[in-house]
Parts: structure tokens; sequence; C-alpha cells
């Protein structure tokens, strides 16, 4: 399959595969995000202070695109990540490897992250474990992200580690990768999968169109 036909459809060929798997976010998609918060915690006790008194975790925050619509709005930003690429508020370490986030004023924590495709399970399923009853994580995947057996086995099968939202992007958008040039459109529909820990009810679908939830 030409590199051509891999860009068109999302992926990245080989020899363009961006190192540490690093594909920074769009604004786009950050945006996107800050309103998905903003819904998926609303009628929330946890959150009912507003997201002013929450803490954001960026999981793989790579130049902190992300967390970069809650500056200022929030209570603090924390980010982690195998290497330092330049983020003010990062700690350089595996996020497979964190056993506690550190919250002194004990805040409702949000994790949010673009997780490396390869171990993006395993990062759904460490992030879960981090988190209190009632938290949230959003984690960016493509829409394929809802089939496959391993998935469903490892997390949709248990009622409790269902996602309650997957807010879909109604247009396609694309991850903007600062290593590699002409990577064409994308042909991949990405969707942003909200988890609330302990919840146990049906998995709900809205849409992400010019950047509102619907």
């Amino acid at each position: 399959m030409s590199d051509k036909v891999f860009k068109l459809l999302g992926a990245h060929s080989t020899t363009e595969r961006a190192k540490d798997d690093f594909y920074q976010s769009s604004p786009e998609i950050a945006n996107a995000l800050f309103e998905c918060v903003k819904a998926g915690s609303k009628r929330n006790d946890l959150y009912a202070e507003g997201l002013e008194e929450t803490v954001i975790i960026d999981s793989s925050v790579g130049t902190g695109t992300l967390l970069e619509p809650f500056r200022y709005k929030c209570w603090s930003l924390i980010g982690y990540d195998i290497a330092d690429r330049g983020y003010k508020f990062v700690s350089v370490q595996d996020w497979l490897t964190v056993k506690e986030i550190p919250n002194p004023r004990n805040k409702p924590k949000v994790i949010v992250q673009n997780p490396p495709f390869k171990l993006a399970l395993e990062f759904v399923q460490h992030s879960l474990e981090l988190l209190n009853n009632g938290e949230l994580l959003f984690s960016l995947h493509r829409i394929q992200f809802l089939e496959g057996l391993e998935r469903f086995e490892n997390l949709y099968k248990n009622k409790y580690k269902r996602p309650k939202y997957v807010f879909v992007f109604t247009k396609r958008v694309s991850c903007i990768t600062p290593d590699i040039e002409n990577k064409g459109q994308n042909a991949v529909c990405f969707a942003w999968f909200m988890w609330q820990k302990g919840y146990r009810g049906s998995t709900q679908i809205k849409w992400i169109v010019d950047g509102e939830i619907r």
C-alpha cells in the first residue's frame, strides 16, 4: 500500500512513523475536548463548583495542546510524558508506571489523553485505575475503538468499564505531526470517549458539530 493511501486512511507508513508514536493533537481537537469536558461534567456532583475547582491531567501531554483550553480555567494542570517536549508542567514518566497523582487539596480529577495508538487500551485501563468514583476520563480514539474482541473482553464486557459518552466528530479531523510533512487529508473518524469511574449505565452517543456538543 502506498504512503499516499496510508495517509488518506489516517495511517502512517513504517518509514514515516513518528518517534515514540508522538502525534500532536490539533487545536480543533483540543477545543472540542474542552466542550466535551464541560458537557460531561454537567450535573455531576463532583464538579458542581465548576471546572475552576478541578485538576486536569494529560497522560501523554506532549507540547500541552490538549491542556491549552483549560489554562486559567481550572485549579491546576498536570502533564505526564515519556519525554520532555517543552510543556512547562510535565513530569517525565511513563504513564503506565504512575501509581498515584499528586493532589494535595483532593480536588476532583479529569484525565485527558491522546494515547499512543499501540498502547491505547492499556492507557484507558490504567487511567481508570487512577480515578476515584465519579471522576472522568476523556480519551481520543478512532471510532473503530468500539470494535475488537480484546477491547470487548477487557473493557466493554464489564458494565463498570463501558464509556458513558462517545462524542463523535461529524467532520474529519487530523493530528498535527511535527516531524512528518505532506500528511494529506485524514480519512479517519475520531471521537472523544468519556468514562465516568463507577458508571454502570448504557453508552450514549453525542456529536461534535462545529465545536458544539449535540
